[in-house]
């Protein structure tokens, strides 16, 4: 079992450190950096940043829409995950019937991989992920990881994974499946999600337990009718706890109600900190009587109104909203943060090279941009991002990381 990967940095704020110093590498915003006990390595980044959407930074740059028409090859129909190799070509796993369609760089339509099933080489839905030549499906319905050859569709192999958790598959920087486990504890210590790891072919699987800052019963709505607790939801802006792993090698995981992300090359170690300075944005009270209004909105009438008007209460709604929403990793080893604003009109995003230095923000059009869930798929260079278009209809944009300016 890992017990000790975040524990060690849990009250990392009541260590002695030594010496800091501040850094500037071109590109970059002005970075401190301390040396925790242990030789962990703390970045925490200030303004002004060295670019920030400008003529001299990186932005996002819409480069063509996958959205094969209705009847055509490589019709979507109902896409769930999306994948991208490092050489750009897309995989989306699609709906009725479950399947994986593949596209090339320019958003050609290639082929499909797999059968909607429980047989060999067949699936019932899942998420997707893709490292070389081999493709990657976790099948929650199934309980079990089956891997392909992303050139031609041909099965690999078959392996009893996890149910029941939908949440994205990753690869680690050694090649390993990294799944979420329906586990939240770590043999009755605090309380710990459960992370499980093998290599492509099922072997070594091991647990890593990335320990959770527990939120109190009064910080989730729990609708109830009479005695009946009917279903509980997350109250919104609650801050969380947010993991990823990181192609470059890492695990990445952070607790959003603070902006320090930990990453540990393993499991069992921490090997540094990083961050920037951040003011959280407040959250008005108009917005608490929105955010109530809509939820109920979204029940469409199956459970009655008082029920959910008593369960929803706006005062458990924070005040201010977490750091980010999202930890992301392109193939290059550069940590997109999806932040946490009130701006509805662009999704913005900071950008931390591999070391842990600030190196900017980015933006990206809201009506042309994903929520955080499915998550967009960073390749080296792009980024392929599922959304619906105006009249409803699913597509995948694949946009350019642009590097205007960029020193590196």
């Amino acid at each position: 079992m890992i017990k000790s990967i975040f524990r060690s940095v849990a009250v990392f704020s009541a260590l002695v450190l030594m010496p800091a110093c501040r850094k500037q590498v071109p590109g970059t915003a002005v970075a401190t950096v301390d040396t925790l006990p242990g030789g962990i390595v703390r970045t925490m980044s200030a303004s002004p940043t060295a670019w920030a959407d400008s003529l001299t930074g990186w932005r996002l740059v819409l480069d063509h829409t996958i959205q094969p028409g209705e009847g055509e090859p490589g019709e979507l129909l109902n896409p769930g995950s999306v994948a991208m190799s490092r050489e750009g070509d897309v995989f989306v796993r699609d709906e009725t019937p479950s399947v994986v369609k593949v596209f090339d760089t320019s958003g050609r339509y290639l082929r499909a991989i797999g059968h909607e099933g429980d047989g060999p080489g067949e699936f019932r839905g899942g998420f997707i992920a893709v490292r070389g030549d081999t493709l990657v499906i976790q099948d929650p319905r199934n309980a079990r990881v089956t891997t392909f050859r992303a050139s031609d569709g041909n099965m690999i192999t078959s392996w009893r994974s996890t149910c029941c958790y939908w949440y994205p598959v990753s690869l680690d920087g050694e090649g390993r499946v990294v799944l979420y486990a329906m586990a939240q504890t770590d043999s009755g210590a605090v309380p710990a999600q459960a992370l499980i790891r093998a290599h492509l072919d099922g072997s070594g699987l091991d647990t890593a337990w990335a320990t959770q800052r527990p939120v109190p019963d009064s910080k989730r709505w729990i609708v109830k009718q009479g005695k009946n607790n009917l279903f509980m939801m997350q109250v919104p802006f609650q801050p969380q706890e947010i993991h990823s792993a990181d192609p470059a090698g890492n695990l990445l995981t952070g607790w959003n109600g603070e902006y320090l992300i930990r990453t540990s090359r393993n499991g069992r170690d921490t090997v540094s900190l990083f961050g920037r300075q951040w003011t959280a944005e407040p959250v008005t009270g108009a917005e608490r009587t929105a955010i109530v209004e809509k939820r109920i909105a979204d029940q469409g009438g199956s459970t009655p109104e008082a029920v959910l008007r008593a369960a929803f209460n706006p005062d458990y709604i924070p005040n201010v909203r977490p750091a980010y929403n999202g930890i992301n990793a392109d193939l290059l080893g550069n940590r997109w943060i999806r932040l946490e604003t009130a701006d509805t009109v662009r999704v913005h995003y900071d950008v931390f090279d591999p070391a842990g230095r600030w190196l900017g923000a980015v933006s990206a059009a809201a009506a042309k941009w994903s929520g955080s869930y499915p998550p967009p798929a960073w390749g080296s260079d792009r980024v392929a991002v599922l959304i619906e278009d105006e009249e409803g209809k699913p597509a995948v944009l694949i946009y350019r990381i642009e590097k205007r300016g960029a020193s590196r």
